[in-house]
């Protein structure tokens, strides 16, 4: 399978994406986990409302390469969303 164009993403605005910045917080920074999501219009709104079709490959690109803390910041039931998505980018990118 010869690989696909190449997703340019934006520098993360921390050095650790998803991740705790300080020691005593609990939760990642939500504006770490949206950064490269804002980047691809109506990805985040597309998956959200489950609407599979609308999401494209560089869609899944961004959506998967979040760290999974991220899930948990963007998405109410983060693990459905995650497998979910998994498995519609798998039949997108046949």
């Amino acid at each position: 399978m010869a690989p696909g164009p190449s997703v340019a993403v934006a520098p993360r605005p921390s050095a650790t994406p998803g991740r705790p910045e300080r020691e005593d917080q609990v939760l990642p920074d939500p504006i770490t986990c949206f950064h490269d999501v804002k980047a691809v219009p109506k990805c985040m709104e597309a998956v959200l409302e489950f609407r599979y079709k609308e999401v494209t490959k560089k869609c899944c690109k961004v959506m998967l390469s979040l760290p999974e803390s991220c899930f948990g910041v963007l998405f109410p039931i983060p693990f459905l969303y995650h497998l979910i998505l998994k498995a519609a980018c798998k039949f997108i990118n046949k």
